[in-house]
């Protein structure tokens, strides 16, 4: 599954594509000769014959098929003029515990036949098998302009933080199980709180201490990895837990999602883009006090802009305060703007 994951299904006359994602549990593909193949199983199994399938080939040679830019702890980032016409099987830009990072002039787009190193019988029909920028706890989010993400698999644009998973208290001290990407809730910050049946606490509660409190109990991995709902294996990756110190007596139930507030990319900017033909959404935000100013959403399969917070990913918070103005969405597969869901 894994060695061929995102498999897409393209018009040949239009070189669009028909299908933005064949995935499914059972899916399969099996070589029945030199040039011909069999694609079964999966959900979505639209297309017609004459249509193109495109799907990803790992390098076995490589221990490791990652992202293309990692970027860990790097403030005032400056990424600038990058093209890209390939990824890896993983994100085009990723970074983590970012602080202002400015991406500009950046691209991620089908390679022109004219300029390619090989001879193909057809064009490049993909540009990328993932995002094209995940943002991920940034102190203050990105700056992005003057890019265009086009015809890759996922989103193009993510900027978000990493919840942590309360699991009970005695007093003010709180058990909390950590995140996948090991991001904790961070001392001195104030803490947002998404109840396990949905709810937004408003209360205040801000972290005064957090120090490690060992593996993660028989119990509660069992209902991270089987109960929760967390999708893609992540919540079987949730193996260790810390003790927060809080100032407050507050009770967020069992299971409810936390993050730092200051670890979400707030005060990020969008502006002058162009993105879409991709496979998922145009923009998914969870940061809050950003602006996304005078840019270009065409067809992407789910929403051109989405504003909500993913438990199944553990993934947030909770945005507010966006300025968004002057944009051009269109021809989105689900809904031009989602608020809470997509």
């Amino acid at each position: 599954h894994d060695d061929f994951w995102p498999m897409q299904a393209y018009d040949a006359r239009t070189t669009d594509w028909v299908n933005p994602m064949r995935f499914q549990d059972g899916i399969k593909l099996e070589k029945t000769g030199e040039r011909t193949y069999r694609i079964s199983g999966g959900g979505n199994r639209t297309g017609k014959v004459g249509d193109i399938a495109v799907w990803s080939v790992k390098d076995r040679s490589h221990a490791v098929v990652g992202e293309t830019f990692v970027f860990h702890d790097c403030p005032q980032l400056t990424c600038a003029d990058v093209t890209l016409f390939s990824t890896p099987h993983g994100r085009a830009f990723f970074e983590f515990n970012p602080n202002a990072s400015v991406f500009s002039g950046c691209r991620i787009i089908r390679r022109p036949p004219e300029t390619d190193l090989c001879r193909r019988a057809m064009r490049r029909l993909r540009s990328g098998n993932h995002d094209g920028i995940i943002s991920k706890a940034g102190v203050k989010g990105p700056r992005i302009e003057d890019c265009q993400f086009t015809y890759h698999c996922d989103d193009c644009v993510n900027i978000s933080g990493q919840y942590s998973v309360f699991s009970r208290k005695e007093g003010r001290k709180w058990r909390i199980l950590d995140n996948w990407v090991g991001i904790r809730p961070r001392v001195g910050s104030k803490l947002q709180i998404l109840t396990f049946d949905g709810r937004t606490l408003t209360n205040e509660v801000t972290v005064l201490a957090n120090v490690d409190a060992g593996p993660a109990t028989d119990e509660e991995r069992k209902f991270m990895t089987y109960e929760a709902g967390i999708v893609f294996g992540h919540g079987k990756s949730v193996r260790h837990a810390s003790e927060l110190t809080v100032d407050s007596d507050v009770d967020p139930g069992r299971y409810a999602a936390i993050v730092s507030d200051t670890c979400l990319g707030n005060g990020f900017c969008i502006t002058n883009c162009v993105f879409g033909y991709s496979r998922s959404r145009g923009l998914l935000i969870k940061a809050s006090h950003g602006q996304v100013r005078d840019n270009l959403i065409v067809r992407t399969c789910g929403s051109a802009l989405a504003v909500t917070t993913e438990y199944s990913w553990l993934s947030g918070g909770c945005a507010s305060d966006l300025d968004i103005a002057g944009n051009t969405l269109w021809h989105a597969g689900r809904w031009l703007v989602s608020v809470g869901g997509d």
